[in-house]
């Protein structure tokens, strides 16, 4: 028999696996074959904690103890059991009395779940909320590679500082020299997440906006309300950055996540070009640029190599060796309170303590007003895996994005389609299998082909007219994009040409402001997949809808039916001795 061999090599990034399998690399259908990998097993502990990234001190939730939480690592192949246990403790709940989260989930963000919805993580979809002092254990196998992130998908949770990175490692479409791991960029708000949220939908004020920035949970809170760029000589009280020591000449492959809850950045490094080879789980054909936007819920993997640029459009390089990393808000996808700048990382050729001195290549990326919120075009993203679009949807949807103005429950509400969503967390639609029908509030689009075991292509058509623009995450899926852009789909003519030969996919793609995104999917994976804004304002005023997919085989695939039933008659025993009040959709 022959024996497994690893071929991943500084020379060979593009090989991963010759197996007695068969042979695993970047040009595997990673849908339809993966490697045969291990079992690992991890344990994370969600508690409250004082927490200080940026230098001011506040209550955070948190995985393990830590800000962010632990990487969770595998390789390409491999099933993953993860144990969590809720020790979310009365005494340090938020106030006022009236928001409370002390249930929490954890979902898996990008991960495809074939066939194991119950794995994903989602509060009143997949699972109800686990309760304090107990457990719930996530079951699931990596049948994609890349890097990605762990958060609650229990309302407000995760922007108060319960996320983590994910990595799965695999091939890349270019070589490189040294993994330098995940590097999480965020937005930061001293208020707890659920009191902001309240706060801010009753006055309309700017209690949502972010106060500073963070990189890997490090950032510096400036110390004057005047400061516009961490060059002046403010540094702050405390706090620090992020700093990213380099070799010359060596490759570095840099894996970049945006785990904001409304903030889309710039990223980019003073005088050297990223090389991005992966858009969310999908490797693509290498693609340089001097600078990338990066969306709530989106990655890049890019590789920097250590050798300063001075060619023109870039300034000269400084004599100090010191770079700044930039991760700059972009207009109409969040807001940083006026006056306050985000923190910058630095890269570093030496063991300097020097701040750096170093120019961007584009002022304009730079200065107010803001370059608008844009996602890198999707024509300079080309998978490596080729997909073709299927020209007859099985289904075709429209989703007009708007305000509902009803107040049903209490303020105005995001809707994306039909009602804006609002769960009943102790009665999960993976409960409910065997419904005809839906509470409206639920938001279910039924996908069936109609006949067992056949997938089709699904077609959805979002668009709005409205400022702002949203980042759509579907869960469950890649979804190819076949159209993005400005001006009302309903009234334009002619329509642009939808992109069907291998267009741009992922899991996270923005809708521009009064604009539209139409995407595509397999309905390939029995489930309940949840599709949202990752503007977490706005999931939880209901931007999102579950698509119910191909129902009567969801059960088959669900493999603790007992675990899920469980873990919700504890969550209603728990919930009829201590009051929740609901203030947000559930998710």
């Amino acid at each position: 028999m022959r024996v497994d061999e690893f071929c991943n090599t500084p020379a060979n990034r593009s090989c991963w696996i010759r197996s007695s399998h068969g042979d695993f690399d970047l040009f595997t259908d990673y849908e339809e074959r993966w490697p045969q990998g291990v079992t690992r097993e991890y344990w994370l502990n969600v508690t409250y904690a004082e927490i200080a990234p940026d230098g001011f001190t506040r209550m955070g939730q948190v995985v393990n103890g830590t800000y962010p939480g632990p990487l969770i690592e595998a390789n390409w192949g491999d099933r993953l059991i993860i144990h969590v246990t809720n020790y979310l403790t009365p005494k340090l709940a938020p106030k006022p009395e009236k928001v409370d989260n002390r249930g929490t989930t954890i979902h898996w963000h990008g991960i495809r779940q074939y066939k194991t919805t119950e794995a994903d993580g989602v509060s009143g979809v997949s699972q109800c909320p686990i309760r304090p002092y107990e457990s719930y254990t996530y079951e699931w196998q990596a049948t994609q590679y890349g890097h990605s992130w762990y958060h609650s998908h229990y309302s407000l949770q995760y922007p108060d500082g319960l996320y983590g990175p994910l990595l799965i490692h695999g091939p890349t479409s270019a070589n490189w020299d040294i993994d330098v791991g995940v590097l999480t960029i965020s937005d930061w708000i001293h208020l707890n997440l659920s009191v902001a949220f309240v706060v801010g939908e009753l006055s309309n004020t700017t209690a949502r906006d972010s106060v500073s920035t963070v990189m890997n949970g490090r950032g510096i809170f400036p110390c004057g309300a005047t400061d516009e760029d961490p060059s002046s000589n403010c540094t702050g009280s405390s706090g620090s950055r992020h700093e990213m020591i380099v070799q010359t000449g060596k490759k570095y492959l840099l894996r970049i996540v945006n785990t904001a809850a409304n903030m889309q950045f710039r990223f980019s490094i003073d005088n050297h070009m990223l090389e991005v080879v992966a858009a969310d789980f999908v490797p693509i054909k290498p693609y340089r640029t001097d600078s990338i936007p990066i969306g709530t819920g989106q990655r890049y993997t890019v590789i920097v190599t250590a050798t300063p640029n001075s060619t023109h459009p870039f300034p000269l390089v400084p004599d100090n060796g010191n770079f700044w990393i930039r991760t700059i808000p972009m207009y109409l996808c969040g807001d940083i309170l006026k006056g306050y700048w985000p923190t910058y990382g630095i890269l570093r050729y030496s063991n300097s303590i020097d701040e750096p001195v170093s120019k961007p290549y584009n002022q304009t990326y730079y200065t107010y007003p803001l370059p608008e919120c844009q996602d890198v075009p999707a024509s300079d993203l080309q998978p490596v895996v080729p997909w073709a679009i299927g020209r007859k949807p099985t289904d075709t949807q429209d989703l007009t994005v708007a305000i509902d103005m009803k107040q049903k429950h209490g303020f105005n509400r995001w809707v994306v389609g039909g009602e804006p969503m609002w769960l009943d967390l102790g009665d999960p639609t993976i409960l409910n299998l065997a419904n005809t029908s839906w509470n409206p509030e639920y938001d279910v689009i039924l996908e069936d082909t109609g006949k067992a075991g056949e997938w089709g292509w699904v077609y959805f058509i979002i668009q709005k007219v409205t400022d702002a623009a949203h980042p759509i995450h579907l869960h469950g899926h890649d979804f190819a994009i076949l159209a993005q852009g400005t001006g009302a789909w309903d009234s334009l003519d002619p329509k642009p040409v939808l992109s069907l030969d291998n267009p741009l996919r992922r899991d996270v793609a923005l809708l521009p402001a009064k604009g539209y995104l139409v995407i595509a999917f397999k309905t390939d994976n029995p489930g309940i997949w949840l599709m949202h804004c990752h503007i977490a304002w706005h999931s939880s005023s209901g931007f999102a809808l579950q698509i119910v997919e191909r129902q009567s085989e969801i059960e088959a695939t669900v493999a603790n039916p007992d675990m899920i039933k469980d873990t919700c008659e504890s969550w209603k025993n728990f919930t009829e001795k201590v009051e929740i009040y609901q203030v947000d959709s559930g998710v």
